[in-house]
């Protein structure tokens, strides 16, 4: 039972890890995507074609245990805003990917410390 425990611990820390990268690469991907694209300056249609079509393709990842979705989410996120020209791509990207990159490190940082206070709590 012991063995379970443990390799399950490893498993869920590799897990982690993989999400903590997997998750700001996406993002980063769907957002250089997204400005690519606005770059184009696409015709609204082609553009709504476009939004379904990336919308559709991230629906048939969204239950994967790979952090995939975030790139199709970011990709939709920008190319809205910057439809609007309500911003500089600039500022979107570093907003979206920063806000991110916040995000993860916040998380990691909770998945450190709260297996030890647990283990301190439990005593």
């Amino acid at each position: 039972r012991k063995e379970s425990s443990a390799a399950s611990d490893v498993y869920k820390r590799q897990m982690l890890i993989t999400r903590g990268w997997g998750r700001p690469v996406a993002v980063v991907a769907g957002a250089l995507l997204a400005i690519a694209v606005a770059a184009l300056h696409p015709l609204p249609a082609v553009s709504a074609i476009l939004l379904v079509v990336i919308l559709t393709l991230g629906t048939g990842t969204a239950g994967s245990r790979w952090y995939v979705f975030p790139l199709f989410s970011t990709f939709i996120v920008l190319s809205l805003l910057l439809l609007e020209d309500s911003g500089t791509p600039a500022h979107w990207f570093v907003e979206r990917v920063g806000m991110t990159l916040v995000g993860v490190a916040l998380a990691l940082a909770a998945a450190a410390i709260v297996p030890r206070v647990a283990r301190r709590v439990r005593r």
